[in-house]
């Protein structure tokens, strides 16, 4: 536990040396520290209406008054433990129309298990390039460090983001510091209400002016437990006169897994059974049709989705209720039977 530890401090210690620029409002988003599965896909659409933004142009950038962003975003599990996603995004306001805005790649890596940690903790790495009518950098590398926790129906994920212009006519190379937070508590059988903030703090040498600040604190709901669909929703409120007043943003998934499906015994981890099972090994000859490799990671959302059609497996596995990210180690036994 103690090497754990000194590795998430060093981690911590070293982003401080580093950098990002903000979202710009067009993925309104706390991460959690978990990667999509090795062989699957998200595609998410991220929509995100001004009901009451910026009114006057700033240094270039169109105001947000009315605006409607779009962004496409595609990530690809590449193993247990990375994945890449992939952003386009599009801008439409009353005065100038609908336009492309950019493009955004985002290798992303978390802890691997065996590291036994006491959070989650992952770290993402975007980078891109947007018009400068939408972005005073039109270059920039965002550095966003994730750390999650769930305890049982409550969860908390902290992003200490930091950013580095590569290009702009306005900004020089001392990082940023746009944290963002966000808390949750499941008060529905599949969902979750909760609040999200967003903060811009200016430079990390020398904080701007509170009026100059951007902070916002957004009410949202999750919906948990769903094989298949991702969905997020929230609204928005401005604290401070640089930011948006008030903002409306959905965000709809839908995750795919590549390849043929298996008929497969599986195993489970002991730490997801419930002790009256135990000793039984009746979960060893539970059966599950999963599109996978012979070994994946998954949410234990994703896992209650397969065994919420199964009375059996779900006495077997009272945890199905844990949030999205909570992690289930799920490894085919060597009798795999069948492909359909």
């Amino acid at each position: 536990m103690y090497h754990s530890r000194k590795i998430l401090v060093t981690i911590l210690s070293s982003l401080l040396l580093l950098s990002v620029k903000s979202q710009d409002n067009y993925e309104i988003q706390v991460y959690g520290s978990s990667t999509q599965a090795k062989g699957s896909a998200i595609f998410e659409l991220h929509s995100n209406y001004f009901i009451n933004g910026i009114k006057e142009s700033s240094n270039g950038v169109y105001p947000t008054h009315h605006a409607v962003h779009k962004t496409i975003e595609i990530t690809q599990g590449l193993s247990d433990i990375a994945e890449l996603g992939f952003y386009l995004f599009t801008n439409f306001t009353p005065s100038h129309g609908y336009h492309f805005v950019g493009i955004h790649i985002r290798p992303r890596i978390r802890a691997p298990d065996r590291w036994d940690l006491p959070v989650g903790l992952s770290l993402s790495a975007e980078f891109g390039w947007q018009k400068p009518e939408y972005s005073e950098d039109t270059w920039n590398i965002e550095l966003r460090p994730i750390i999650d926790k769930q305890w049982k129906d409550f969860y908390v994920s902290f992003n200490p983001t930091f950013g580095f212009a590569l290009k702009s006519p306005y900004s020089n190379a001392v990082p940023s510091f746009e944290p963002s937070l966000k808390m949750n508590y499941r008060v529905f059988t599949h969902g979750a209400l909760g609040m999200e903030y967003y903060g811009g703090m200016g430079q990390v040498t020398h904080f701007d002016k509170w009026a100059e600040q951007g902070h916002t604190l957004y009410v949202a709901y999750d919906m948990l437990d769903n094989v298949n669909w991702e969905f997020n929703a929230g609204l928005g409120f401005g604290l401070t006169p640089a930011t948006d007043k008030l903002v409306a943003k959905v965000i709809l998934g839908r995750r795919i897994t590549w390849g043929k499906k298996k008929l497969a015994v599986i195993r489970v981890d002991q730490n997801l059974v419930h002790p009256k099972y135990k000793n039984r090994g009746d979960h060893e000859r539970a059966e599950i049709t999963l599109r996978t490799a012979s070994a994946i990671t998954m949410p234990a959302h994703v896992l209650r989705g397969h065994i919420a059609q199964d009375k059996v497996m779900n006495t077997l596995f009272p945890t199905a209720k844990a949030s999205p990210m909570s992690f289930a180690r799920i490894t085919f036994s060597p009798t795999c039977t069948s492909t359909s």
